[in-house]
């Protein structure tokens, strides 16, 4: 099980904004790493209330100095605190998830559906190829039906989300 740091901008965010956007970056780092996840919790809920930013950086480096890997969640890039852990875990190799390759997914359920998609649809891709070779048809014929079957399927998809 590895130790999940998650970076994350909070300033301006409300405080269910940023459990739920905790929850996206543990399901994706479950999905990523392909194995369950022990978190670090770095959201400080019960902070000092005249805490300043360079607090909150210095107890974050406390924890991500514990962490395997670190999830840096959308907007990171934008907060300075957020960019420096960063940093830290490039200059110190920490391994990192870095939201943006995420960001067309819209859940982590829709995230393994795609996956799993586009494990079928090489499959079958691999299976129509062989089946039609094998009747002697032309490569060219053979590309063609793929395609056409490829939009079908498309269609069909997009229908289903409607």
């Amino acid at each position: 099980m590895k130790r999940l740091f998650i970076s994350q901008p909070m300033n301006g965010i409300s405080d269910e904004e940023i459990l739920k956007e905790r929850e996206k970056a543990i399901q994706l780092a479950k999905t990523e790493l392909g194995e369950d996840v022990d978190v670090i919790d770095s959201f400080f809920q019960s902070a000092p209330h005249d805490a300043k930013p360079l607090w909150f950086l210095g107890k974050s480096f406390e924890l991500l100095s514990t962490a395997d890997v670190a999830y840096f969640a959308k907007g990171w890039q934008d907060a300075r605190g957020c960019k420096m852990e960063y940093d830290a875990c490039v200059q110190y190799g920490i391994r990192t998830i870095l939201s943006e390759f995420y960001d067309d997914v819209k859940t982590v359920e829709q995230f393994e559906q795609e996956i799993k998609c586009k494990a079928i649809d090489d499959f079958l891709e691999k299976i129509q190829w062989e089946y039609l070779n094998s009747c002697g048809i032309e490569q060219k014929e053979i590309e063609f039906l793929i395609a056409v079957s490829s939009q079908v399927a498309e269609q069909l998809k997009a229908g289903d989300e409607k």
